[in-house]
């Protein structure tokens, strides 16, 4: 019995041994054709024309590869298996345009830890700084640029770009009483971005009479008095009107000025309807639209554009600083004026300007629009939107030949800035003693 127990433990222990063996057997086969498929995915397969079985490029690998790995121990190959990820392979797979005979004889140089796979690490790396020195240069320059457009932004709000039209006769602007406080009180008041525009007459030197007004003469000017004034004034455009043009070289032959017309028209009387005052009065409209033409022209040279335009005359004196464009700006839909010695407009309604010239030119018959230059602005304007406010606030007289004469008071009385007497002691006695 006991010889028996023996054998049959034997038998089992037997048995065990070779189940264990089998198994481990097992596993190592399994393993192997495991790494053999996955090896395959990269290796060079052949296809035979004449079969459609698809077999590997060589067999014999596969056999010495079995036989070896059979020789080794279980444990030292599923270490090799678990870690094989990570071993650099021998044989890439080539292109599908490479042909099967020179596939095999290729091989696989940038893997990782090789020296061409360091060089493409390097590469990169610096490819990435030089993308990020780029990019905080760009940051910087549009930075710079921002904070430039910003700083423009801020002057243009304090300092709007303004065009003046200082258009008429000469006749006091060569009295430093009036240019330079042109210079002064008007222009550098207005903003630091000025830019006049001057057309003005010189021939006009006769006395002038209104029955309104009172008569009033003009000091006799030319190129040589007004020196120190187009010094002093530095206008971007100088246009001096030496000779009276004739009439017909500005006036529309077919357009009829009447009396009658002008009197059937409310507060404008039939002064400009006059045949001898007719001219003055389309003359004066004339200058104002050569003078927009004028700034147009250099909005289209510069590529820019004005934020307001202003008329004003040059034998106006200016005896305290104006308000500034910005504050002109910020009255919205209001176009700003004292009589037709002053006139600010903002950009979009500057066509006021010269609506009359449009009119006259094209007027067939009798003349059925304004009489009167105020008023005719005044109707252009307000067609366009804006409102014509008439500021006596405004710190501005008419200087004549002298404070005698009839017609040298009556601005100081329609101002509001500073009394009547006051005025007068501005405008007339400060010829000696003012400074610009």
């Amino acid at each position: 019995m006991r010889e028996k127990r023996r054998e049959g433990g034997t038998l089992i222990t037997t048995s065990r041994s070779i189940f264990v063996a089998a198994l481990l057997a097992g596993l190592v086969i399994a393993a192997q054709l495991f790494t053999y498929v996955y090896r395959c995915d990269d290796d060079q397969i052949t296809l035979s024309s004449s079969s459609d079985d698809m077999r590997p490029s060589s067999s014999s690998s596969f056999s010495s590869s079995f036989s070896s790995s059979s020789s080794s121990s279980s444990s030292s190959f599923i270490f090799n298996f678990i870690n094989y990820d990570a071993s650099p392979d021998p044989q890439p797979a080539p292109s599908s345009s490479s042909s099967p005979s020179s596939s095999t004889s290729s091989t696989f140089t940038s893997y990782p830890g090789s020296p061409e796979h360091r060089n493409l690490v390097v590469k990169e790396l610096r490819l990435l700084q030089l993308q990020k020195q780029h990019q905080q240069q760009a940051n910087h320059a549009r930075q710079q640029k921002q904070q430039r457009q910003s700083d423009m932004i801020a002057a243009h709000t304090q300092n709007p770009y303004v065009a003046v039209c200082l258009i008429g006769n000469a006749r006091t602007l060569s009295s430093p009483a009036v240019h330079r406080r042109l210079q002064k009180n008007l222009f550098q008041s207005l903003s630091r971005n000025t830019f006049v525009f001057a057309h003005i007459k010189t021939w006009d030197t006769g006395v002038k009479r209104q029955e309104q007004f009172g008569n009033f003469k003009s000091i006799p000017v030319d190129k040589t008095t007004l020196r120190d004034a187009i010094r002093i004034i530095n206008a971007t455009e100088l246009v001096i009107e030496e000779r009276e043009p004739p009439p017909s070289s500005y006036m529309n032959p077919n357009c009829i000025f009447t009396k009658e017309a002008a009197r059937a028209k409310k507060n404008q009387g039939d002064f400009f309807a006059r045949k001898e005052n007719t001219p003055r009065y389309i003359g004066q409209m004339h200058s104002l639209n050569s003078c927009l033409q004028s700034i147009e022209q250099f909005e289209k040279d510069a590529q820019m554009q004005f934020d307001a335009v202003v008329k004003t005359r040059p034998d106006a004196t200016w005896f305290l600083p104006s308000f500034s464009a910005q504050e002109y700006l910020l009255r919205g839909n209001l176009v700003t004026h004292f009589s037709d010695i002053f006139i600010f407009a903002p950009r979009r309604f500057a066509q006021g300007f010269v609506q009359f010239w449009k009119n006259y030119t094209e007027c067939q018959g009798t003349w059925k629009g304004a009489y009167f230059p105020e008023l005719a602005l005044d109707w252009a304007f307000r067609e366009l939107g804006a409102i014509y406010y008439y500021d006596r606030q405004t710190p501005v007289s008419i200087r004549r030949a002298s404070r005698n004469e009839t017609s040298a008071l009556w601005i100081c009385k329609d101002q509001r800035r500073v009394p009547v007497q006051r005025c007068m002691q501005l405008v007339y006695d400060v010829d000696n003693k003012f400074v610009a």
